[in-house]
């Protein structure tokens, strides 16, 4: 009888055990499988098993198997070592001189059984051999794997069944299982971080530093196990001292550097010859904070940023190398404060201990690894300019929140300034509260009871914005508590935190105004104010007013005024008031006059004075007739109120000529490449 026995190949890929090698070799049923993905310069187990009836299994006690496979992909000792290179099944022996010999494409393997009466139970494993896995050119390729034609399966001998056993196909069938193995590339990690108390003009030294890297699948709470390699990467991490061994789990260690043209403070750590996947990335800078960046997919002969959109910042003053920042850092901190030296407690690596390394440790105090990170925003943007009085907008604020990260309470505070408040709505959507702690602050807290944001965003609650005083303010929103928990089994709680999102907003006035002097003759000048109206305001009413020595000047209402103004140079000496009509006066956009006078030199008058506009009380009653708003009003520039004279004999010369100053635009300060983190 011949063609009843065939032949299955089953693979492993051996993890890295606990001094960082390749487990021993043995013949096991444990963790074979007819599929799987082998990463290059990994280890790649074959297990080759008979596959038949008992009845055909106990009369085979010979096996001259032929295994073949592709050279150019994987790769077998040529001089084969029991233990190392391959491994016997109980109850196999090797023919004499021979069990495994290589030769380009081929394992051939020679075994017997010298026991033969005890029955065989299929499927019965007889060796496992161990390949090399080669450095391949395409990101992915299947792995070639056979069965050569010349395998012979049979009995020794003194049995009827003398003829080859082996199924090979020649019959137009075959009972052989081959696997279906891929083989892929490494996958490369670049990972991204803004390192506090560095500005982006320090020197490069102060980016350099040892950072450990380490990889978890999601969900899980411990490091990744690592794949056996032939050669350890020297990035791998070591475990212990005396004597160091590699780490047989995914954590690594590597050199930061500044990231090459970056505007901020931002170092980059690469570590390569990883297998793909997809991972949680747990990141720790010299003296600072594990960090978590989840959910980053590695991809065959690929390199990855993390994180991909975001920026991390990695919170400094972990002193003692505890992953929390407490008194023993503090204590640290302490013995070497102002000395020049090179200790951990020397945060941003100027190389003193120093007022600067204190308040980053001041900054952090409290907090402890591992950190969750999260991405706070504004919906609409902050407007980067804004005008006095205008009324209030509305933002919401959500959490972009890690993948498999679960919220379930967080608190916000949105502080603001006399400039720009931030105030509370009348309403906020269901389960989030706002209460106003000071002026221009409020705080909002939000309790989801763990049912929003698996991954994904959540609203924590609205604010107004509410333009205030002129001048330039900051509006800042803080993620001050954020707790959840993550998708393991049981769930473990865990801390979000997210950087600090702001804008710098310039409040302009409602309207501005310039004081404006022309010289008609040596003796005689001709003062008038001009009145600039943002937005879709309209001036209707209101006083404005040129004040003036009354000892050097004469003054005259000129004869002609704007639309709607009334000009009075005689009630009050040293002063000329123009009044606003809000029956006839309208004044939007600009500039428009709203006012002139003349000023004669009084006779012999001698002296320095000053001419100085104001405009006050100005109103807006067209928008809607039935109130009378009051718009804010300020010069439209330093000076811009003012004209400085000499007089000499009834001449007039003008003291210094007033500068205009143009106010300067501050633009919005968003989340992302700079911002600051807690």
């Amino acid at each position: 009888v011949r063609g009843t026995v065939g032949l299955g190949l089953t693979v492993t890929f051996p993890p890295a055990v606990t001094s960082g090698l390749a487990p021993p070799l043995e013949v096991t049923t444990t963790g074979t499988v007819a599929t799987g993905t082998v990463t290059d310069l990994r280890f790649l187990d074959v297990q080759v098993a008979a596959l038949a009836g008992t009845a055909d299994m106990q009369q085979a006690d010979r096996f001259d198997l032929d295994i073949t496979y592709d050279p150019t992909q994987i790769s077998f000792a040529t001089s084969p070592a029991s233990g190392t290179d391959f491994a016997l099944a109980s109850g196999t022996a090797a023919t004499p001189g021979n069990s495994a010999v290589a030769t380009p494409g081929t394992v051939q393997v020679r075994l017997v059984r010298p026991a033969t009466p005890s029955l065989l139970t299929p499927p019965t494993a007889v060796i496992r051999l161990r390949f090399s896995v080669l450095a391949g050119i395409p990101a992915t390729s299947a792995v070639t794997l056979g069965i050569a034609t010349t395998t012979d399966i049979r009995q020794q001998a003194g049995t009827p069944f003398v003829t080859n056993l082996y199924d090979s196909g020649r019959d137009a069938q075959t009972l052989d299982v081959l696997p279906a193995v891929t083989r892929q590339k490494p996958s490369t990690l670049t990972v991204e971080a803004l390192l506090q108390g560095r500005a982006p003009t320090d020197a490069d030294a102060r980016f350099i530093q040892t950072m450990r890297v380490g990889l978890r699948r999601p969900g899980e709470t411990t490091f990744a196990t690592r794949r056996a390699q032939p050669v350890t990467p020297p990035s791998v991490a070591t475990d212990g001292t005396n004597p160091a061994t590699v780490s047989a789990t995914m954590r690594y260690t590597g050199t930061s550097a500044r990231k090459p043209g970056s505007t901020t403070p931002l170092s980059t750590v690469t570590i390569g010859d990883l297998e793909p996947g997809t991972y949680d990335v747990l990141v720790k800078g010299r003296s600072a904070l594990t960090v978590i960046i989840r959910g980053i997919s590695l991809t065959p002969g690929g390199t990855t940023t993390a994180p991909a959109t975001t920026v991390i910042s990695l919170p400094e003053g972990d002193a003692s190398g505890d992953d929390a920042i407490n008194s023993a850092d503090f204590v640290a901190l302490s013995r070497t404060f102002g000395t020049e030296t090179t200790s951990t407690a020397d945060f941003n690596q100027s190389g003193y201990v120093d007022a600067w390394d204190f308040s980053l440790l001041a900054r952090n105090f409290g907090l402890s690894g591992q950190l969750n990170l999260g991405n706070l925003t504004t919906s609409p943007a902050f407007p980067a300019t804004t005008t006095s009085g205008a009324s209030p907008t509305t933002h919401d604020v959500t959490l972009a929140l890690p993948a498999g990260i679960t919220l379930d309470r967080a608190r916000v505070v949105v502080s603001g300034t006399a400039a720009v408040a931030a105030t509370c709505p009348p309403s906020q959507p269901a389960g989030i509260t706002c209460s106003a702690d000071a002026t221009s602050r409020v705080t909002l807290v939000a309790t989801t009871d763990g049912g929003a944001g698996s991954g994904g965003t959540v609203t924590l609650g609205r604010f107004n914005l509410a333009p205030g005083t002129p001048g330039t303010g900051n509006i800042s929103v803080t993620l001050a508590e954020a707790t959840g928990h993550d998708s393991a089994s049981p769930p473990t709680t865990v801390t979000v935190r997210a950087p600090v999102t702001g804008a710098v907003i310039t409040v302009d006035p409602t309207a501005t105004f310039d004081l404006n002097v022309t010289t008609q003759a040596p003796g005689s000048l001709t003062a008038g104010i001009t009145l600039t109206v943002g937005g879709t305001a309209t001036a209707t009413g209101g006083r404005a007013t040129i004040d003036y020595d009354p000892a050097h000047f004469t003054a005259t209402c000129a004869v002609t005024q704007p639309a709607g103004v009334t000009c009075d140079a005689q009630s009050l000496s040293g002063r000329a008031s123009f009044t606003l009509d809000p029956a006839l006066a309208t004044f939007t956009g600009g500039p428009a006059g709203i006012g002139n006078v003349t000023l004669e030199a009084r006779a012999g008058a001698t002296g320095e004075g000053d001419l100085r506009a104001s405009v006050a009380t100005l109103t807006d009653s067209a928008s809607d007739p039935s109130t009378r708003t009051t718009l804010v009003t300020a010069p439209s520039g330093p000076g811009a109120d003012t004209y400085q004279y000499t007089v000499t004999g009834g001449a007039i010369v003008p003291r210094s000529a007033r500068a205009t100053v143009a106010a300067s635009r501050v633009s919005t300060r968003t989340a992302g490449a700079g911002a600051t983190i807690w």
